[in-house]
Parts: C-alpha cells; structure tokens; sequence
C-alpha cells in the first residue's frame, strides 16, 4: 500500500513512504503534505497548457504593431509642430510690423531696406548694408540700445554731417555724455526677449567670401537652424549657444515707381538689390543650397519678383507688386530657404 503517515517533528514534517522516511522540503512537489502557492500554478500551468512570457512570433507582431502606429503619428506630430511654429511665425511678423508703424509715427518715413554711402553716386545706395540689416538698426539701435535720430544708415554707425561722427560710439564718454546719446535715441520698437537678433558673421559661416557687412545684426524668425555660440562686444565667444531662425528679410517700397521692373531693379517698386547680398549666401545650414526662388541666377531676380506679383492688379503692359505702398516682410520658413510655398510673409505670396 501506499498509504503516507505524516507527523510534525520540530519545524520539519516528516513523510514515511514505501521508500522510507523523507523530508517534506525534499520530496517532489506533486506528494508535498502542504503545497506553496508556487506549486498550485506551476501544477495549474501544467493541467491547463498556458506558458508563461510570449513566443518569438507575438514578440514581432507587437513590435510591428508599435512601428505601424509610430509611422501613422508622426506625421502628424510634425505637421501640429510646422503649425504651431507658422503661428508664432505670424505673430513675430505682426509684432515687427507694429514696430515699423511704431517707427514711422516718429519719424515720418518706413526705415529705409538698404544703408547709405555718400560715394556711391547718384544713388548713394549701400547696399552691402542690406535691407534686413537696415530693419534691425532702425527697430532695436545699431548697438541694441536704440535707433540715433541722426543716423543716416552706414554700415559702420556714422554720419560724416554732425559732430561727433561715430554717433553710436559711447566709449569714452562720461555719464553724462551717455546720457545725451541716449536721449538722442527712440526705441527700441521691438523687444528682444523673445526674438532672435544676432550679428550676420555669427550667423553665416562663409559670409567673408561675400560682400555683405558681417558686424551688423539680423533679425532671425523662429524657424531654429543654429545652436551655437555668439560673438560678445569684447570679441570674445559667449560661454552658452543660442538659437538661431533665418534672417527675415525687409523690402520697402519705393512710391516714386510704377511697376516692377526685373531687367532694372532700382527702377521698380521694390528693388530686389536690396537684400541680394544676403541672398546669394544660400541656406544659413547649407551655402550649397541657393535660394533660386528668388535668385534663378546671378543677376535673375524674376523668380523674386514673380513671387511678390499681384496677379489682380497687374495687366499685360504694367506688373504690379503687392503692397506697392509700404514694405514687405519675408521669412523663409521651416525649410530655410526663401521663394518656397513655407514662407511666412505679410503678404499673400504669388506662388503654388
């Protein structure tokens, strides 16, 4: 028979069987007087066929179902990201051009899109000192400290015609003498807290090859391309990166014009010289990449001026631009790169 009498001696209990006296810890699970809650599912497992963790098969398949799920919302996580981005894009561009009205109330006129210099007979244009650099001298100072009521827009932050020329230059001066500079001054028209202004060299990494001025600054839009460090007055690098946008560019309108005229720019409304410089440095990421929206060649502006071509007001004999009377802003959107269907402007752009 096997008939199994069990009695309790001190902690272990003690099993007598045909094959004598045993243990209870060193029988097999299955003839154990007390089983563990271990051994009720391992014998429950082993009744009712289920395994414990997941075959190779159901490992693939799940993992095929979380890469199919992934490649359904990231694109449209990407698009909420282009969209939020495009709207403080908009609201950066109704902010600047808040600050121009702001500026023209005080002055009289829009800020002038390209610098000056006395030498360049009969138009005195400068326009090395390009339209976007133009903006941010007249909306935050050549210096960030606010725009000089005597600033004619050199590029190096002089008039010849007053007393001292360097009427930006506040070295050396005493209090006081700051003090008169600076109530010289209007703005800034455009906070800085929020919106990226950064010197052209600090931006561009090939700009000495060009003949745009490097030590003036830039207004970027919020499109980030660059995290690095910038150049401090002290011509020393600052310790932490900063993000930086594309430059936006600023065109304003010349009302004594009629139409546009691509063969002559500085004949047509907007004068597309005035930020050339700028664009023929290519994509701030990628000098290779030109911007042949705008610039098809090196003196074939007509992509520009189709792009800025109001379709409505224009007939067969006279092309009309849009806004013929103010300015434009253009930033070049989440590609970086100006005269594509993503760039951000206060205007409708003429293109597909």
């Amino acid at each position: 028979m096997k008939t199994e009498t069990f009695k309790t001696a001190s902690k272990n209990v003690i099993a007598r069987s045909p094959f004598g006296t045993t243990k209870q810890s060193q029988l097999p699970r299955g003839l154990r007087a007390h089983p563990t809650r271990r051994d009720c599912r391992a014998a429950l497992a082993m009744t009712s066929g289920i395994k414990n963790g997941f075959t190779l098969a159901e490992l693939l398949t799940a993992i095929a179902i979380i890469a199919i799920l992934i490649g359904v919302l990231m694109p449209a996580l990407n698009m909420a990201r282009k969209f939020a981005n495009d709207t403080k894009q908009k609201a950066m561009l109704a902010t600047i051009e808040t600050g121009i009205l702001m500026f023209k109330n005080d002055t009289g006129e829009y800020p002038p899109s390209h610098g000056y210099n006395k030498n360049n007979s009969p138009t005195y244009a400068d326009y090395d000192y390009c339209g976007a650099q133009t903006l941010a001298e007249a909306l935050v100072g050549y210096d960030l400290l606010g725009v000089h009521k005597n600033t004619i827009y050199t590029y190096d932050g002089k008039n010849p015609d007053v007393t001292p020329q360097a009427i930006y230059d506040l070295s050396g001066l005493s209090d006081v003498q700051v003090k008169e500079n600076l109530a010289k001054r209007k703005g800034p028209y455009l906070s800085r807290e929020n919106i990226g202004v950064f010197h052209a060299k600090d931006i561009f990494k090939t700009i000495n090859s060009y003949t745009l001025k490097p030590d003036n600054y830039l207004i970027c839009d919020v499109y980030t391309v660059l995290n690095k460090t910038i150049t401090l007055p002290n011509n020393s690098q600052s310790p932490n990166k900063f993000k930086m946008g594309t430059p936006i560019l600023y065109f304003r309108a010349n009302t004594a014009m009629l139409e546009i005229d691509s063969a002559d720019p500085e004949k047509s409304i907007y004068n597309f010289w005035d930020n050339q410089p700028l664009v023929e440095l290519g994509k701030v990421t990628d000098d290779i990449k030109k911007h042949t929206g705008f610039l098809a060649g090196s003196n074939d502006c007509n992509p520009f001026y189709s792009f800025i071509e109001d379709p409505v007001a224009s007939i067969t004999t006279r092309i009309r631009p849009v806004r013929p009377d103010s300015f434009l802003l253009i930033s070049a959107g989440a590609d970086g790169l100006y005269g594509t269907t993503d760039d951000i402007c206060n205007f409708t752009p003429n293109i597909q």
